[in-house]
């Protein structure tokens, strides 16, 4: 994949039914939208590099109707990590924009009430 391509979203297997895992990726992940899938793939991308593989955020199958996880891609440690990295990553994105909004309405105060003062 490529970082800055648009690509058409298809709603992963794991994410769609129960015989995908759905409720093991939603433990995690919650509820499927496709905004969320595309910020995880971009962040997946940028944080694997050259290792991307889309299917490593999906660490779950399903052998004879028996869904659980794969451990031979890391089970249920791979998603908390993974996990772990989309929230820290959708934290910083989203601090940074309301830490300015933030800091501007305080300056805005300071300003109104200095112009008072004077």
């Amino acid at each position: 994949m490529m970082a800055n391509a648009n690509y058409e979203l298809v709603e992963p297997q794991p994410w769609k039914d129960e015989q995908g895992g759905k409720a093991l990726i939603e433990k995690y992940y919650g509820t499927y939208s496709a905004a969320k899938y595309r910020f995880m793939i971009s962040v997946w991308l940028e944080h694997k590099g050259a290792d991307f593989v889309l299917n490593q955020m999906f660490p779950v199958m399903n052998e004879w109707g028996n869904v659980h996880w794969d451990s031979s891609i890391g089970g249920e440690a791979a998603i908390k990590a993974c996990n772990k990295l989309f929230r820290e990553k959708n934290f910083h994105t989203a601090l940074i924009p309301s830490l300015s909004l933030t800091c501007l309405k305080a300056l805005r105060i300071r300003q109104g009430a200095l112009g008072a003062l004077l």
